[in-house]
């Protein structure tokens, strides 16, 4: 991944949610009921946070909990601050994509997923394939199973952080 400041890269950001929490959650990480009773969203889902460097490599962290700080931490230790940042609109982003050269997003909500060079594309593209082969061709016998799927992918790095 970018660590070094010798060409400005763009590194995509983003987190998808996949399987199911072996502790139900009943409040969301900020102690609000939740009200969609799991029919969209990240409810009683794994987080996992990807970062993709264009053209390069891609790291994958199974976080026990997607929260600011948790992305934070990972966002600013495996990419360099000479880097561009692209991301959704997720409230997740801003204040980690402040310490970066520059931080640009695509609104989802308002349909925008391409605006000239800017889109997250890439690790959705990325994301799409770990899921199909999650539940087709690798189906998991827990997250043990995960990361072991995921460590054969190519150019990938993944770890797991407890909060």
């Amino acid at each position: 991944m970018v660590r070094s400041a010798a060409t400005v890269q763009i590194v995509e950001v983003d987190e998808t949610y996949f399987g199911s929490r072996a502790e139900k959650r009943t409040t969301r990480t900020s102690g609000a009921a939740f009200i969609k009773k799991g029919r969209s969203g990240p409810s009683n889902k794994r987080a996992v946070l990807g970062l993709i460097e264009r053209n390069g490599s891609v790291r994958t962290f199974h976080v026990a909990s997607a929260t600011k700080e948790n992305v934070a931490v990972l966002v600013t230790e495996n990419i360099a601050v000479a880097s561009m940042l692209f991301t959704d609109e997720s409230r997740l982003y801003p204040t980690v994509g402040a310490t970066f050269l520059d931080h640009m997003t695509v609104k989802h909500s308002a349909g925008e997923y391409v605006r000239g060079g800017v889109h997250t594309n890439t690790i959705e593209s990325y994301f799409s394939v770990f899921k199909r082969g999650m539940k087709g061709t690798y189906p998991p016998t827990g997250i043990v199973r995960r990361s072991t799927f995921t460590a054969t992918l190519p150019n990938l790095t993944s770890a797991t952080i407890s909060a």
